[in-house]
């Protein structure tokens, strides 16, 4: 999981830099007419959510390492868990625009194999990214319970 950890973060500094060269290359291209004021706010919403799960991962890193290093009695906080969900939220809310955009082309078969690429990444990206954040929890929890059982049984064996 450490390693899907660090993927989650270079596939998060690769939305924000192509969402950063997709704006200028749109801003490039519009000529006259400009950037239709949604585009902004979809890559700037991309940016802040990717910045966010950045954070998110840094954070949570800790509770994979060993036994040692997990500082359980230090929480997350619920802005973190918040940034967990909210990238793989936003690929999916992405992920539905863009099939509905294309599902009339996608019945004439005009359709091309890129914009399938791109939305096979959105949905795989968004799913691991939510599970991941639903395990962690899951993970946390059971990490806390068997520290406390351990914690009860050394408990019994002292003298007071």
């Amino acid at each position: 999981m450490r390693v899907l950890k660090i993927l989650f973060i270079i596939i998060s500094f690769a939305i924000i830099g192509m969402s950063l060269l997709t704006m200028y290359q749109f801003s490039m291209l519009a000529g006259e007419e400009g950037v239709p004021n949604v585009l902004y706010i979809v890559f700037g919403l991309l940016i802040v959510f990717s910045f966010f799960n950045i954070i998110y991962h840094i954070k949570s890193f800790r509770f994979y390492r060993r036994k040692q290093k997990q500082r359980l009695d230090k929480k997350l906080h619920k802005i973190f868990w918040m940034a967990g969900f909210l990238l793989p939220g936003f690929l999916f809310i992405l992920l539905s625009m863009a099939l509905y955009n294309t599902a009339g082309r996608f019945a004439d078969g005009y359709v091309k194999s890129e914009e399938i690429v791109v939305m096979l990444v959105f949905l795989v990206v968004g799913i691991t990214e939510f599970l991941e954040t639903s395990l962690l929890q899951r993970r946390i929890k059971k990490l806390k319970e068997n520290r406390e059982i351990k914690s009860e049984i050394d408990d019994i064996g002292a003298v007071n």
